[in-house]
């Protein structure tokens, strides 16, 4: 759904209280992120999914 929303130029929030809750190919289609307070297991989870 991310990628079809991107492709149509809507706009998806997705909110959630840990970074584990989204699947790793989420973060791939998405383009811009906010981060607010993070725990160590969380900053880790991010680390692997959004760098390169």
């Amino acid at each position: 759904m991310a990628k079809e929303c991107r492709k149509y130029g809507i706009i998806l929030v997705l909110a959630s209280q840990e970074a584990k809750d989204f699947h790793v190919s989420l973060f791939s289609a998405i383009a811009n992120y906010l981060v607010l307070k993070l725990t160590d297991q969380d900053a880790r989870a991010l680390v692997r999914n959004v760098s390169t």
